[in-house]
């Protein structure tokens, strides 16, 4: 049996390994949260780490300087201008949703392809923010039943579990993703887990807790021939080789690569609160008299004085 090397859970290897401030989850999420400007109490916490009680007298936490982010905008340039694509059917673009200016498709047929459809092209950027901030990310492709048309969506990393099967190393084999949906009518926290550990016989199934609620959720069971996600029939695959439909991009493995930038951004936002609390409290009038005695004070320490 192939071993596996899973990212999701806590690290608990041997102490020459090293050691880590957060599990890999805790970590993801983190970043998430300041890449979307959402880390006000983790800043809180900070101070209080470095502060106790007095972080309390600081006044409202400072989230003006944002190296993370700040990191991510300059780096994440790819997507500015749409990438070209070739044997994209006009049709096809238009329901995956494209607004691209006639000049600009014109220009792009020139050179025998078309611009990125809009719609990719503003999940794609989201999904390279988060690439470079996380050091992955993940792309949800799949088919609206209502609007009739495919469409893509970004998957945050702290949503997402990969595990990996030592022999290919670049495909994953098991993508767990943890999000809400209905079931039988109500909301519910779940997990979504794509399993292709065995090609010939893939799985998806929706579990809430440790019960298994696939078809309950769905009304259909997704097991071997079941399993929906399928290339185009070719030699060898009679109903086509199953993929699955979350793409991951970037290397999940690499979790606390830039911990640095993460770490400077916890400080700078601190620091910027310490400063904000100096400025505004040393910025009060003062009313000082020089050579006043004040009558019935002394420094005796005797305490009938």
């Amino acid at each position: 049996m192939p071993a596996i090397v899973s990212v999701g859970a806590a690290f608990t290897g041997p102490g020459n390994k090293g050691a880590v401030k957060r599990e890999p989850r805790e970590e993801l999420a983190l970043r998430v949260r300041m890449l979307r400007g959402r880390h006000v109490v983790d800043v809180l916490k900070r101070l209080q780490a470095e502060l106790g009680p007095g972080a309390d007298n600081l006044g409202p936490v400072d989230l003006t300087r944002n190296p993370l982010r700040a990191y991510v905008n300059r780096l994440g340039q790819a997507y500015l201008v749409p990438p070209l694509v070739d044997d994209l059917d006009p049709r096809l673009a238009g329901l995956i949703g494209d607004l691209s200016a006639s000049v600009t498709v014109d220009r792009y047929g020139r050179a025998d392809g078309r611009p990125l459809p809009t719609r990719l092209l503003m999940v794609s950027r989201e999904v390279l923010r988060f690439r470079i901030g996380c050091n992955f990310a993940g792309t949800l492709l799949s088919w609206g039943p209502r609007s009739r048309r495919p469409f893509a969506q970004l998957v945050t990393p702290d949503d997402l579990a990969v595990e990996y099967a030592s022999e290919d190393p670049l495909s994953p084999t098991v993508i767990t993703h943890y999000r809400r949906r209905l079931v039988e009518g109500k909301p519910a926290a779940v997990r979504e887990v794509y399993d292709l550990t065995n090609i010939d016989a893939p799985t998806y199934r929706i579990w809430k807790g440790d019960e298994d609620v696939t078809q309950a959720a769905t009304g259909a069971t997704f097991d071997g021939d079941d399993y929906p996600w399928r290339y185009a029939v070719a030699d060898g695959w009679p109903i086509g080789r199953p993929f699955h439909r979350i793409v991951i991009s970037g290397d999940p493995r690499h979790v606390y690569q830039n911990i640095e930038i993460v770490e400077g951004t916890l400080r700078v936002a601190a620091l910027y609160t310490y400063w904000g609390a100096g400025v505004r409290d040393a910025g009060h009038p003062q009313r000082n008299v020089e050579g006043a005695e004040v009558t019935g004070t002394s420094s005796d320490s005797d305490t009938n004085a």
